[in-house]
């Protein structure tokens, strides 16, 4: 694997199974491993948990639900709180990225080209979401504008923080 320090989840859980092969547990050992990583960090355990299931290239059911309940009845909701979600957990991670701690700036470093483009994705979307909602004009371009410019970053390079 070309990024060494995301793999530690897996070397993480291929440790635990050799320890202990009869009573391993994929998904124990999945959660305890964000313990390990950001051992007394509750905020970094949380927001790499959380942001885990957007990382990987399946999307995660409670996603499809809210994209599905969008387009069945046109409600936003619970869609622009998921991208809020999404967005505030990507600007936690961030914070690794000048981390006095070595692993956690080398994992940032890692997984920034993902939690860059997630982060992009979930705030344009958010966005639109706003400017969907809104009645007045003038705030709808507001909320419009720069939700594009996000969008846009995504089909011309590499969004930036």
């Amino acid at each position: 694997m070309e990024q060494g320090s995301a793999a530690r989840t897996a070397l993480f859980s291929a440790g635990d199974y050799c320890w202990n092969n009869r009573g391993f547990n994929n998904n124990k050992s999945w959660e305890a491993s964000f313990k390990a990583l950001f051992p007394g960090r509750t905020e970094l355990q949380e927001a790499y948990r959380f942001l885990a299931p957007y990382l990987s290239t399946n999307d995660p059911e409670s996603l499809n639900s809210a994209i599905e309940a969008y387009k069945s009845n046109h409600n936003n909701d619970g869609l622009s709180t998921l991208m809020g979600q999404i967005v505030d957990n990507c600007d936690i991670l961030s914070t690794m990225e000048h981390s006095s701690v070595v692993s956690d700036s080398l994992l940032y470093v890692d997984i920034r080209p993902w939690v860059l483009r997630l982060r992009a994705m979930a705030a344009a979307t958010k966005g639109f979401i706003a400017c969907q909602k809104t009645t007045d004009a003038t705030e709808a371009w507001k909320q419009y504008l720069p939700s594009v410019k996000l969008a846009n970053t995504l089909f011309l390079h590499r969004p930036t923080s």
